[in-house]
């Protein structure tokens, strides 16, 4: 059953090594959420891109049997490995690296 669309915001540190320029559009998949509530965690995340020209990637988030999606398709050059988590809210924040700390 859908439960409709919502504003979500993420944010979160990571260690990385990135190169390279894009431009991109976020769509994110969610399943299993018993409340819209319960995605607002923390989700631990790796993830890796590469691509030149065009590309579409897709990690997976995990914190339990909820699971959480980002599929990004974007334009340019990339290449990335980033670690580290990504805390979701329903609000945008001014900080982002010290409110993921909370």
């Amino acid at each position: 059953m859908g439960a409709g669309q919502h504003h979500v915001y993420w944010q979160g540190p990571t260690v990385d090594f990135d190169l390279g320029a894009n431009g991109d559009q976020t769509m994110m998949l969610v399943y299993n959420l018993p409340a819209i509530e319960t995605l607002f965690q923390r989700y631990g995340v790796v993830n890796g891109s590469a691509y030149v020209v065009a590309g579409l990637g897709m990690t997976v988030l995990s914190r339990g049997d909820i699971y959480v999606v980002p599929i990004v398709s974007g334009v340019g050059a990339r290449l990335g490995l980033n670690v580290g988590y990504l805390k979701f809210t329903d609000h945008p924040t001014w900080n982002r690296f010290l409110t993921a700390l909370h």
